[in-house]
């Protein structure tokens, strides 16, 4: 926020650091094994972010959240890896109509 990564599932609230390499240090990291796992920290993270009301959206974000799943597995003959990143960016509303440029 301004200008600043957090964490939304750590339990700190001080600033990540942001290293040229795209790596984040100081980021937690949580191993699920199943998708409710992986839902309840969803919902954990969602309910962190910061929202503020617009003129086109009661509770818009006014945060990025990024988040990136990591897989690992074996299928009984080679161990299978994948990730995958997902980003939502903050209020996507049009600064003028939404009341906040």
């Amino acid at each position: 926020y301004a200008e600043k990564c957090f964490d939304l599932l750590g339990d700190d609230r001080e600033p990540l650091v942001l290293r040229d390499d795209g790596s984040v240090d100081g980021a937690s990291v949580h191993t699920v094994s199943a998708d409710d796992d992986l839902a309840d920290l969803v919902r954990r993270a969602s309910d962190a972010r910061r929202t503020a009301a617009t003129a086109l959206n009661d509770r818009s974000s006014r945060s990025h959240a990024l988040v990136r799943v990591e897989l690992d597995g074996d299928d009984g003959r080679e161990r299978l890896t994948g990730s995958l990143t997902l980003v939502d960016l903050a209020g996507s509303e049009r600064a003028d109509r939404a009341g906040t440029a």
